[in-house]
């Protein structure tokens, strides 16, 4: 299904120009950071084009194989910081960790900011313009969410900044 929003495809075009701009920084070819994020090559061209909207694992262990270490989230997009260290095999322990155990650690963390603002599911729902059941299934980290649909979530809670655990 085609995304109709303007926002959903700014976020689409921003986070793929982010991404293209990181992996050239660091000389990576699509094959190299597939590789090292443990995606089809595929996978990375169609995000780099903006034709697809990945879900937020596969997100993450992009993040984590440029060597991000912030995202900055306003209304145009994200905006990813790789200052600190470069691309690697990723955090090999962040590929040798189940999928379940990462959605539910994103999970953890946004329940933790929702009840910290004393926001109830309907609240985040609401502002993010998401079904109730998306919102409970991703704090219950019983999925992985599309990376828009994450992107939404962190606004509707006022996250503005996002720093990724490193993983040993």
């Amino acid at each position: 299904m085609p995304m109709k929003r303007k926002e959903a495809q700014t976020f689409l075009r921003s986070f793929a120009f982010e991404t293209k701009q990181a992996r050239l920084f660091w000389g990576l070819s699509r094959d190299e950071l597939a590789e090292y994020a443990g995606l089809h090559v595929n996978t990375i061209g169609m995000m780099e084009r903006g034709d697809r909207d990945l879900n937020s694992l596969s997100q993450t262990r992009i993040l984590m194989a440029l060597g991000c270490d912030e995202v900055q989230l306003d209304f145009d997009g994200l905006h990813f910081s790789i200052r600190s260290f470069g691309p690697s095999i990723c955090n090999e322990g962040l590929l040798g960790l189940p999928a379940s155990e990462i959605a539910r650690g994103m999970g953890a963390d946004i329940h933790a900011l929702r009840l910290a603002q004393g926001l109830c599911l309907a609240d985040i729902a609401g502002k993010a313009d998401l079904h109730l059941n998306t919102v409970w299934n991703c704090e219950l980290g019983l999925v992985s969410p599309t990376g828009y649909s994450w992107y939404r979530i962190l606004q509707a809670l006022g996250v503005s900044l996002v720093k990724p655990r490193k993983v040993e």
